[in-house]
């Protein structure tokens, strides 16, 4: 049984913008599946035993665990989503549940919006502190060497874009290596 071998550039950021800086123009050149980072703390900790890798030994090692990446745009979107949702969803179940007994319209009405802006209100502090925690491991991951990104790149001319988009972004350590698909 042969093992598939494929071709990436890794390379490490010590900013939080410069990565996402890199990831957009990546993003612009290679499929957003083909561009992973290290995985969160939480994945670190389950798999290898330890919430933070010194991403100069890792960035050749192919068992650290790796994750895909979001956009804070996409991570807005979400946000927007969910405390939109929870609003909408707790406002029509206070609503649907009232108007089954005899309560009046009004009644109704202020107990759907008020239970829908609690709602929606716990879910945007959920939200932000999730956003938080996920800061803060990035933070933490800084503090332990900066944070790492692969990008699968098959081609010469792919290898050739990547290196040149990842260091125009400054990141460190830039290199192509082969490993394990």
């Amino acid at each position: 049984m042969t093992q598939d071998i494929i071709t990436e550039v890794a390379g490490i950021f010590e900013s939080k913008e410069h990565l996402g800086d890199a990831i957009r123009e990546l993003e612009m050149k290679f499929p957003q599946t083909s561009i992973t980072v290290m995985a969160s703390q939480s994945v670190l900790e389950d798999e290898i035993g330890q919430s933070t890798v010194d991403p100069k030994a890792a960035i050749d090692d192919e068992d650290v665990p790796r994750r895909s990446t979001v956009k804070p745009e996409e991570s807005t979107i979400l946000k927007g989503a969910v405390t939109g949702g929870a609003t909408y969803a707790g406002g029509v179940i206070t609503a649907m549940a009232l108007s089954a007994g005899a309560v009046s319209i009004p009644v109704t009405f202020a107990a759907a919006s008020a239970v829908g802006l609690a709602s929606g209100g716990a879910a945007a502090v959920l939200t932000n502190l999730i956003g938080d925690k996920f800061t803060d491991e990035m933070d933490e991951q800084i503090e332990a060497g900066g944070l790492l990104l692969w990008v699968n790149t098959p081609s010469q001319e792919d290898q050739k874009i990547a290196l040149n988009i990842m260091t125009e972004q400054g990141a460190k350590y830039v290199e192509v290596h082969e490993v394990k698909a």
